[in-house]
């Protein structure tokens, strides 16, 4: 679906003459990425409300797409199989974060958000097979990274104090980022990009 409707942009575009036929195909995956956005923002929105969890939905939703940006993870290989995943995962993040919050302690955020931390520092960033990166981003990309986590890191510290259920938010946004990056590191036989090895 997501694809037919990229085409239908992308042909209008070019029944107009506001983009080259060479350009078609970049056209097209960009108006694919748009349209997949914007689906995501409308599965957090509608989350949100059926949680009765909007803010934990739209900062999981900040979160989790700077993390992926800039760290890469898991790509499924149908829109569809990718929109069902992601679903899964901000209902397991929103329902745990409003129900679990009771059990949530400091040793779990230590646990988890160490680990976290690690895989993003050794593993990011992984590889859209889409979009491959050059020596320059993908050293700048693993920089962003792990400055992205050590800003999460912090306010997830910080939050616990004030306010538990949104740390807990955070944590397990993190934890699910970390996540999509192993089973990508695990299905791509566990090799990362070389620059990334070199410049690490």
């Amino acid at each position: 679906m997501i694809t037919a409707l990229a085409r239908i942009v992308t042909d209008f575009f070019l029944k107009y003459k506001a983009i080259n036929n060479e350009d078609a195909d970049i056209y097209q995956y960009g108006n694919e990425i748009i349209i997949s956005s914007v689906i995501d923002l409308l599965i957090v929105f509608i989350l949100g409300l059926i949680y009765k969890e909007l803010l934990n939905a739209v900062l999981f939703f900040i979160s989790f797409l700077l993390l992926r940006t800039f760290g890469g993870g898991y790509h499924a290989n149908t829109y569809l199989k990718c929109k069902i995943i992601y679903i899964i995962d901000i209902s397991v993040v929103l329902f745990l974060s409003k129900y679990a919050v009771f059990i949530y302690n400091l040793h779990t955020m230590i646990l988890i958000s160490m680990f976290s931390t690690t895989v993003i520092f050794f593993l990011a960033p992984i590889e859209n097979p889409n979009k491959p990166l050059s020596e320059s981003e993908t050293v700048k990309n693993a920089r962003k990274s792990k400055v992205l986590s050590v800003i999460l890191c912090l306010m997830i510290i910080v939050l616990y104090r004030i306010n538990k259920e949104i740390s807990l938010t955070l944590l397990l946004t993190y934890f699910s980022a970390a996540a999509a990056m192993i089973i990508e590191y695990l299905r791509k036989g566990g090799t990362v990009h070389e620059d990334q090895k070199e410049n690490g």
